[in-house]
């Protein structure tokens, strides 16, 4: 009986260990505050339009990169709550030409590309849902998060149309929504996929020659993270 009431005593202790050692990767708690640290790789929204000294110029989508890291801040309890996310992003928008109009042939005809380099800072504000599903890892209702929200933004880039050369530094600026789903694992790694319609517009300048630029279109990534 003693050593059946030391094998019980050992096994509650080794559970309380493990329950301290491995706690809920979503932090189930009523409420919680969490800090996402997540990387992303996709694609941007495309470039539509651009005008530049002497031609103006149509353009359909083309899959082109997009790069970001974000830091998450938010507090929820077992169903909602809410975040506010901060984003450095660099993105490679893309369009390729499909109209012309102008006498300067300089910047290409269709076929040829219309491109916009930009590196942004974004803000993202957004609601948090935490579905009532069995939760895959520990239990908990929380590893599994949508998050949704707009997202706005600014940010320097650099155009081209067609064969123009690097336009000047132009200011850039960004707006759009953003819907995540996010699943935190064991020892609090993450991974997911995000996705969005973005827009954007600037008025970049080739040899102080003011033009305009502008895109929209879908948004999609895929991330891994990490819950601080």
């Amino acid at each position: 009986m003693k050593t059946l009431s030391a094998s019980l005593l050992l096994c509650a202790a080794a559970s309380l260990a493990a329950l301290e050692v491995h706690p809920d990767p979503g932090l189930a708690l009523s409420p919680a505050g969490f800090t996402d640290l997540r990387f992303l790789a996709g694609t941007a929204a495309s470039v539509t339009s651009a005008s530049a000294p002497g031609a103006s110029v149509g353009a359909d989508s083309k899959l082109a990169p997009h790069v970001a890291v974000q830091l998450v801040r938010g507090w929820a309890d077992d169903s909602t709550g809410l975040a506010l996310g901060v984003e450095y992003a660099y993105d490679n928008s893309l369009g390729r030409i499909s109209s012309f109009s102008g006498s300067n042939i300089t910047y290409g005809g269709n076929g040829g590309l219309v491109a916009l380099r930009s590196h942004s800072l974004n803000l993202l504000p957004k609601a948090v849902l935490r579905p009532s599903l069995e939760d895959p890892f520990d239990g908990g209702p929380s590893s599994v998060q949508v998050e949704i929200g707009p997202v706005l933004g600014a940010g320097l880039g650099w155009a081209h149309v067609g064969d123009s050369g690097r336009s000047d530094q132009a200011l850039v600026w960004r707006y759009g929504a953003r819907l995540a789903l996010v699943v935190s694992g064991l020892n609090r790694w993450q991974g997911g996929f995000e996705l969005g319609w973005e827009a954007f517009v600037c008025d970049p300048a080739w040899q102080h020659t003011h033009g305009s630029l502008s895109g929209s279109g879908l948004e999609a990534a895929l991330f891994l993270g990490r819950r601080l």
